[in-house]
């Protein structure tokens, strides 16, 4: 089980950040990971122009997800992206 941190505050949640090494979006949460704790902070409840602040300072750690899938091992999930033949 994982604990998940909300953080409310853009300029905390900049903070913490700058010291990740990236930074993941799935919209519109903002995650990082740091020091084994997940700190999140929603986009939707902020007002745009602090909403622009987050998106440009951490522009170059963003990692944005499309999609997120889960599977109960990579074969399965190969399985289903490529056709594997079996031998």
């Amino acid at each position: 089980m994982r604990e998940f941190l909300e953080i409310i505050d853009p300029n905390s949640f900049l903070k913490l950040a700058e010291n990740a090494n990236f930074v993941v979006r799935v919209d519109p949460i903002v995650f990082v990971n740091m020091y084994g704790l997940i700190f999140y902070i929603d986009l939707s409840k902020l007002d745009k122009n602090d909403v622009r602040k987050i998106l440009q300072s951490l522009k170059d750690k963003l990692v944005i997800v499309e999609k997120i899938e889960t599977k109960h091992s990579i074969l399965d999930f190969l399985s289903e992206k490529i056709s594997f033949k079996q031998e």
